[in-house]
């Protein structure tokens, strides 16, 4: 059974281009997994059960509509900026897909190095 992995994007051309690297990655890292069998063994998902498509423009709709929350502080501190946004997103995707195994967000820095921060934020509070 393929795992699930869940990609949070911007733009189509930012989803084809994580998916690849992604892709490589997996071949790379895992000795037995070979180019030509990932599409048996992971599943990319790209939109939400609705068809909606799972991008950062769509995550905060699609989270409302699940009721999921996202506000408050990342480990006593203040929200860096995105840290709210990732959140959300990661809660939702976990809800929306309990088996994921993991979640890939891409999103562009746009001269703002505090956004990678605040990813962080996010992803350290949800380290499973």
């Amino acid at each position: 059974m393929a795992i699930k992995i869940a990609v949070v994007y911007e733009a189509d051309a930012d989803l084809h281009i994580a998916i690849e690297l992604a892709d490589r990655v997996l071949v790379e890292s895992i000795q037995w997994l070979e180019e030509e069998h990932l599409d048996s063994q992971r599943q990319w998902l790209v939109q939400a059960g609705n068809g909606q498509p799972l991008m950062w423009s769509r995550i905060g709709r699609l989270a409302r509509e699940s009721r999921i929350r996202s506000h408050g502080h990342f480990a006593g501190q203040p929200a860096l900026p995105d840290a709210v946004a990732a959140r959300r997103a990661i809660l939702f995707l976990k809800r929306e897909f309990p088996d994921l195994k993991a979640i890939i967000l891409v999103r562009d820095q746009d001269g703002e190095a505090e956004r990678r921060q605040g990813l962080n934020q996010a992803r350290d509070e949800h380290p499973s």
